[in-house]
């Protein structure tokens, strides 16, 4: 179902939203801010739905990720979205 990057990155995700919802009360950030519990144990236990719900709510993160600087003829950088990468984490 996913590619083997694919799943070590979501159980990265998967484990530090638990620690997350752990010291959420101490981290002062609203529950709702957060990706549910049951959300999580679906897309680990393989449901679709739940899958891309987590794939939605790290989705900066993932940008984030992939985002390269290149450079254009006259050596300006810009920053570009590796898709390749993208598609290869999602």
């Amino acid at each position: 179902m996913f590619h083997r990057r694919g799943e070590e990155a979501l159980r990265r995700c998967l484990l530090y939203l638990r620690f997350l919802r752990l010291f959420a009360v101490e981290l002062h950030i609203a529950y709702d801010l957060l990706l549910p519990l049951a959300v999580s144990d679906g897309a680990r236990a393989g449901d679709a739905d739940a899958v891309e719900q987590v794939l939605l709510y790290y989705e900066g993160y993932i940008n984030k990720l992939c985002t390269r600087t290149v450079y254009d003829e006259s050596g300006c950088p810009h920053a570009c979205l590796d898709e390749y990468m993208k598609s290869r984490l999602e």
